[in-house]
């Protein structure tokens, strides 16, 4: 049920609606049709003023809301907007018996359909008309309370002769309206129709006697229950520590469940009736929200049960209060993924930017396909940019929080749950498994490799079994707390393991603690890693990302590919051309790698990104020493490491693909003598280690464009010093330059080349089937090896006055792959020199280029008098001239 329908009069909403649509930014028509965009709240006043309303008027005075003009729904309609829904009551269209007064509703279906806007009734059949309801008690029953014994003015759930009422009215309405409505929802029993027990809400309609409990009291409930109803009082809460035993218990879970079930299959029988007029691709359901978590036991808004009824039907459930609360979201997507009910969303009224932003970020990785918004104006412009995101296709992810439905039901307080899964989503992505889904078969190893469970109070004993399976087939279960679960008996899980079973951890109350270091040892999809704020959520080849505690906007974050032709770069999904463009990040202005400053100086790689995005760039190299990544042949730094999975995420936030040059040695003085000690063989499985930890980590991050194996490798021509593995002299004080054998021992450099690409390539693979491995080139023909690299990169660096020798060097690259020019600078020629080398060699198959940043800005150089300042400023004006993407 919708928050904003507790605290918002729908009359001044309607009226603020189209206050707002003067003022709304957008201005450009937009087709929402492939999103089924729609909003509503129409007719209120009409009801609020009918013989049921709850401001009836007096008799005779035939009250009628007027509907929008024409001019305000036609820029709606130019907004993207698809349809309005139009509240249509029973006791308000039928005052007497027999006698239908549509004329309040085929107002507003001529204007909405004049404005090309669909139009959906949202049927409210569950208040009857007052005829019926005072009139012919023999032919209708009421809802009524346990607590009290006294009837609120809902029809009867319970009774047969409720759904022959039903009937009743969408058969009228079917004769009246015919192909005229658009849509229909089927009405349950909510104060609006939804998937709830009668709550007060006491602006619309004259209710009587309505307060939250359990509405079973009449005689046709008792009789469906078949035994002796729970003594309820109005102090009676339920909760865990009010049932002393096993028995205790057990009756009140058999009566919860019966109660939750008799809701949802009179809303089956509610869709089936409205089916029996209407086709099913008109057809719709409201089965409640979830209230940022999950709703109050005695609600009955149990999602996942409405989803696994809805199956059979086919048609769409559109849950209430969907306002990026995202347990309580997944807790309602998951059961829509897996029992495959199509997903519409209604978000709470009184959403800001932000709040939209979220709702709409939730839309995205739920799956959802239709999206309701109560002020449409106001969001317009969000949904034009993000709404492509809402296609049906929920985000990926291999773990699980478990919902737990057994203490759920015994009453139990389920916001630590809440909380903590909040706080876990920071870390990765979640689906929320109810104790109904496990039961059917969802928690799979296969599809999940981690189950979460932050409250494992209780725990019914058929679903304990299940996640034993899960155990034994080797999924992880982190139970927070040290106490194993009960079930409904009181007797703690003894679950009984296989030799290859998975394992049991108990947090011991630090679960997020305890789950980051099982997910970065198993790298579950989904799995984000950083505590940084920032959510993401993978999608395929696309990769979402939101700062949830203020979202000002969804990063797509597409990966790029080699495109078919082999000739360029694409980014995936979209197969948009990608034109690399961009700098070597390799030291700052102050000479240091950027290993040495980016733990104490972070602000300052952070402000370097955002420098070099704003001058234009896609791509930024950076270049990883080994020895700051590994602490031995087989031990990799954990602090680094952690570090380069936030500069990822930076990338990624900052919109720049990163170029991972791997295993520099640059500083002579800070290689490891470990390093340098070990032979060959050795030397090969430390960077395949290296790069196996790399691939580990950055397998799933679309932020990382491609790995480069090595800076400049070079062969032996013949056999050298042990330890020498640094080709000299150094420039400026760095080795750039490596070699990756110091004896051939028979072997030709192509043979040696390929044998160590395929070591290393292979370590990858282990994790990364995605990401291209190139090897940062020297100007001269890489041979053989170019055959198992997925692109090339080659370091070229013009000369004034022999451009045409550039030129032939990136000819000699050719190889029918494309080519990145991964090293270009004005080191020996002039800007225009650098220039009519970029522009010619795009002829000759350079599909990328990459110069340097050092992290000073042209505004920063142009007073310097220093003439490699004057040179670097030369390039970084060139760089924003000539960019291609420009």
């Amino acid at each position: 049920m919708s928050t904003m329908r507790f605290t918002f009069h729908f009359a001044a909403a309607a009226a603020c609606l189209f206050a707002t649509v003067v003022s709304a930014q957008t201005t450009q028509p937009f087709d929402g049709s492939p999103w089924n965009l729609s909003t509503g709240n129409l007719s209120v006043t009409y009801i609020q003023a009918s013989p049921i309303g709850a401001h009836p008027r007096p008799p005779g005075d035939n009250y009628h809301e007027a509907p929008p003009s024409i001019e305000e729904l036609k820029k709606l309609k130019s907004q993207g907007l698809v349809a309005y829904e139009d509240y249509i009551a029973w006791g308000a269209v039928e005052r007497k018996p027999g006698q239908w007064d549509w004329s309040q509703h085929d107002a507003i279906e001529k204007a909405c359909h004049a404005a090309g806007l669909k139009y959906v009734a949202y049927c409210w059949v569950h208040f009857p008309p007052k005829w019926l309801r005072d009139q012919q008690k023999d032919q209708r029953t009421l809802m009524r309370c346990l607590e009290h014994d006294k009837e609120c003015n809902y029809l009867s759930i319970f009774d047969p002769k409720t759904i022959e009422h039903y009937d009743h009215f969408y058969k009228a309405l079917a004769e009246h309206f015919g192909d005229r409505i658009d849509g229909v929802y089927a009405c349950i029993l909510g104060p609006y129709g939804e998937g709830n027990y009668p709550l007060y809400v006491p602006d619309w309609v004259d209710m009587g006697h309505c307060h939250e409990g359990y509405w079973c009291g009449d005689e046709f409930a008792r009789k469906s229950f078949g035994g002796e109803m729970p003594k309820i009082t109005p102090t009676f809460k339920p909760s865990p520590d009010a049932f002393k035993t096993p028995q205790q218990r057990r009756d009140w879970v058999q009566f919860i469940t019966w109660y939750h079930q008799s809701l949802i299959d009179f809303a089956g029988k509610s869709i089936e009736t409205t089916l029996k007029y209407f086709p099913r691709e008109k057809v719709k359901a409201k089965p409640g929200g979830n209230a940022g978590g999950v709703n109050p036991i005695a609600w009955g808004t149990y999602c996942p049960l409405f989803a696994k009824m809805a199956q059979k039907f086919g048609v769409c459930l559109q849950p209430a209060d969907w306002r990026g609360a995202y347990f309580g979201d997944k807790w309602v997507a998951t059961a829509y993924q897996f029992y495959n009910v199509p997903l519409g969303t209604e978000p709470a009224g009184g959403l800001d930017h932000s709040g939209m932003l979220q709702s709409l970020y939730s839309d995205a990785c739920c799956g959802a396909k239709q999206v309701f918004v109560y002020d449409f104006p106001q969001h317009a412009d969000d949904i034009h940019r993000y709404v492509h995101l809402v296609n049906g296709k929920p985000s990926e992810t291999q773990v699980a929080v478990l919902c737990p439905t057994t203490l759920y039901r015994l009453g139990g307080d389920l916001s630590p749950t809440i909380k903590w899964a909040h706080q876990l989503r920071d870390l990765t992505d979640y689906d929320v498994l109810d104790e109904l889904l496990i039961d059917d078969g969802a928690l799979k190893f296969d599809k999940y490799k981690i189950l979460v469970i932050f409250q494992g109070d209780y725990i019914d004993q058929p679903i304990l079994d299940r996640i034993e399976s899960f155990l034994n087939a080797g999924g992880t279960v982190l139970i927070n707390g040290s106490d194993p679960p009960e079930n409904l008996d009181g007797q703690p899980w003894k679950p009984a393991l296989d030799a290859e079973a998975g394992k049991i951890v108990y947090a011991g109350g630090k679960p997020l603690d305890r789950f980051k270091k099982i997910a970065d040892a198993d790298r579950p999809i989904g799995y984000d890693g950083v505590a940084d704020g920032v959510w993401s959520a993978r999608r395929g080849d696309l990769t979402l990302t939101i700062a949830a505690n203020k979202p000002d906007k969804i990063n797509e974050i597409e990966r790029v590919a080699i495109s078919d032709d082999k000739k360029g770069f694409v980014l995936k999904p979209s197969g948009k051309k990608f034109i690399p463009w961009g700098f070597n990040y390799d030291r700052n202005n102050e000479g240091g790698l950027l290993e040495s400053y980016w733990h104490e100086k972070w602000a300052k790689v952070v402000e370097d990104f955002g420098e070099m995005k704003q001058l234009g760039a896609n791509v930024v190299r950076i270049h990883l020493q080994l020895g700051k990544f590994m602490d031995a042949p087989n031990k990799p730094n954990e602090a680094n490491f952690a570090q380069l999975e936030k500069l990822v995420r930076l990338a990624e936030q900052t919109g720049l693909y990163l170029d991972l040059t791997g295993l520099a040695c640059y500083r002579k003085e800070e290689t490891p003598a470990w390093y340098d000690d070990l032979d060959e063989a050795a030397r090969w499985k430390a960077q395949a280690r290296f790069w196996e930890e790399v691939a580990r980590r950055c397998a799933d991050r679309p932020g990382v464009f491609f790995y480069d194996l090595m800076n400049e490798p070079v062969t032996p021509n013949e056999k050298r010093a042990a330890k020498d593995w640094l080709a000299g002299p150094p420039f400026a004080g760095y080795y750039f330059v490596q070699f990756i054998a110091l004896d051939p021992n028979g072997r030709s450099r192509d043979e040696m080349f390929k044998a160590w690409v395929k070591e290393l390539s292979t370590a990858i693979r282990k994790h990364d089937r995605s990401h291209p491995i190139t090897v940062g080139m020297l100007p001269f023909a890489p041979g053989e090896v170019a055959r198992d690299l997925d692109f090339l990169c080659v370091h070229d660096y013009p000369t004034h006055g022999k451009v045409e020798d550039a030129l032939k060097i990136v000819k000699a690259f050719d190889y029918g792959k494309p080519i990145i020019v991964e090293e270009m600078f004005p080191l020996s020629c002039t800007a225009d020199d650098l220039a009519d080398f970029v522009e010619r060699s795009k002829d000759v198959g350079a599909a990328g280029w990459i110069g340097f940043y050092w992290g000073k800005t042209p505004t920063e150089l142009k007073p310097s008098t220093r003439i490699s300042d004057q040179i670097t400023l030369s390039w970084l004006e060139l760089f924003q001239k000539i960019n291609p993407n420009r």
